[in-house]
C-alpha cells in the first residue's frame, strides 16, 4: 500500500500505509485544563443514548477507532497546511481516504478561506486555560479561526455539527485574541466537519455575535468547573487516562 498524499495540485488520494506509532499527547508545560477538557463537563444526551445500545467493549473499540481515524485526518490536514502537501499512514484506509476526499472537496469549494498556520498552542495564566487551534486562516484580509472535526453522515446528506463545537471555536477565538501580541481581533470562525463514510462536509460560519455569546457560555462552564472540586477531580482522572 502507498502513503495517503494530497496537495493543491493533486486531488487524488492514494492507499495509505500502516502506522503503529502511538498518538502524541499535547504538552503545554502546565497543569491547566484545556478547552476540550472543560467542554467534557457538558452532558451529551445523544452520546449517552448511543452507549445504551452498545456493550462496554463495543463502546471502547468504536471510540478508540474513531479517535485514531480523527487524529490521522487531523495530522493529514496539519501537514497540508504547513507543507502544502499532506501525508499520513494508517490502518484505516477506507475511512481516512474518505475523510481526506471530504477535505479536498472543502478546499475546492472554498478557495476564499486561505489556510495559514496549523496547531497553534495557546495558554492564558489568568484563566488557567490551554487550547490548541486547529488552523488559523485568512479571508478577505482578516484572520479567522478554523476548527476541524470528523463525523459520519449515515443516512443524512451531511455530518452533524453539535452545539459544543460552537463553544469550542468561540473559546479558541477568545484565547487567540488574549494571547497574541500584537493583538489580533477575530471576527469570524468556522467549524468544518469532514465525513469519513462518504465524500461530504458540513461547514458552520460563526460570526462575531455568535463568538461573543459562545465564549460567554463557555465562561460560565469554566467557572462552574473551577468551583466544583468533584468535577475537577473527574476531569483530572480522565486526563490521566489519556484524555486531551
Amino acid at each position: 500500500m502507498e502513503q495517503t498524499k494530497t496537495s493543491d495540485n493533486d486531488t487524488r488520494v492514494k492507499d495509505p500505509k500502516v502506522n503503529d506509532s502511538k498518538e502524541k499527547k499535547r504538552d503545554y508545560g502546565n497543569d491547566y485544563f484545556s478547552v476540550t477538557e472543560i467542554l467534557g463537563a457538558i452532558r451529551k444526551i445523544g452520546l449517552e443514548m448511543w452507549y445504551k445500545t452498545h456493550t462496554a467493549q463495543e463502546c471502547d473499540e468504536i471510540s478508540a477507532k474513531s479517535k485514531e481515524i480523527g487524529t490521522q485526518i487531523h495530522e493529514m490536514i496539519e501537514s497540508y497546511v504547513k507543507e502544502k502537501e499532506g501525508v499520513v499512514k494508517t490502518k484505516y484506509k477506507e475511512e481516512v481516504n474518505t475523510g481526506l476526499k471530504s477535505f479536498l472537496k472543502f478546499r475546492s469549494e472554498h478557495p476564499e478561506i486561505k489556510l495559514k498556520w496549523a496547531e497553534q498552542k495557546l495558554t492564558n495564566d489568568d484563566l488557567k486555560l490551554n487550547g490548541t487551534v486547529d488552523c488559523i486562516g485568512e479571508e478577505n484580509g482578516d484572520l479567522v479561526i478554523v476548527d476541524w472535526k470528523t463525523g459520519e453522515c449515515k443516512e443524512k446528506e451531511l455530518p452533524a455539527i453539535y452545539p459544543e463545537y460552537i463553544l469550542q471555536v468561540s473559546a479558541y477565538a477568545a484565547l487567540y485574541e488574549i494571547c497574541m501580541k500584537p493583538k489580533s481581533s477575530i471576527r469570524k470562525a468556522y467549524v468544518i466537519v469532514f465525513a469519513k463514510d462518504k465524500e461530504a462536509y458540513a461547514l458552520k460560519e460563526v460570526d462575531s455575535e455568535m463568538l461573543f455569546k459562545g465564549y460567554e457560555t463557555f465562561g460560565y462552564l469554566l467557572r462552574y468547573v473551577e468551583k466544583n472540586e468533584e468535577l475537577k477531580e473527574m476531569i483530572k482522572k480522565k486526563k490521566g487516562q489519556g484524555g486531551k
